[in-house]
């Protein structure tokens, strides 16, 4: 009897044992879940950061440029007068 009664509560500290640590397992799978989404968030704000930059700077080196070839096509085609006046 007492072997039966040590066997039967052997069996149920294990099972608490594995529904403590499966609840465990629950807790941290979240918390490991919002970690990867929080690491995976802050990597893509810093791929646009840098995308943004880019394109702020391809703007500037294109109007530069643009301004450029306006001078430039001023040099080569002066206005010239109308020759009927």
């Amino acid at each position: 009897m007492p072997m039966l009664l040590l066997g039967l509560l052997s069996s149920i500290a294990v099972t608490a044992q594995k529904q403590e640590s499966e609840s465990r397992k629950q807790v941290y799978s979240k918390f490991s879940y919002d970690e990867e989404i929080l690491e995976k968030l802050v990597r893509l704000e810093h791929k646009v950061e840098l995308r943004e930059t880019t394109l702020t700077d391809w703007g500037t080196r294109i109007a530069t440029t643009l301004t450029k070839l306006e001078k430039k096509k001023k040099k080569m085609w002066p206005r010239t007068r109308s020759r009927h006046k």
